[in-house]
């Protein structure tokens, strides 16, 4: 579940249609996305487009380095 990126959204008032836009999707993807997870081939351009660090996103694939 992509807490993030429904919290990025709420931030943002932006709605699912908003979000889909800018990603290049559908409302309904978003909503998966949110519910789910965000696939492996959109993290980075999720991460792109929102800022969130594709380790917030993805913690499965992505680990944060060790400061």
């Amino acid at each position: 579940m992509s807490e993030a990126l429904t919290t990025y959204r709420a931030e943002h008032g932006l709605t699912l249609k908003d979000l889909a836009q800018s990603f290049g999707v559908n409302a309904p993807a978003v909503c998966k996305w949110e519910h789910r997870r965000i696939p492996a081939e959109r993290v980075l351009d999720v991460a792109r487009i929102t800022g969130i660090p594709k380790e917030k996103l993805r913690p499965d694939l992505y680990r944060e380095d060790a400061a």
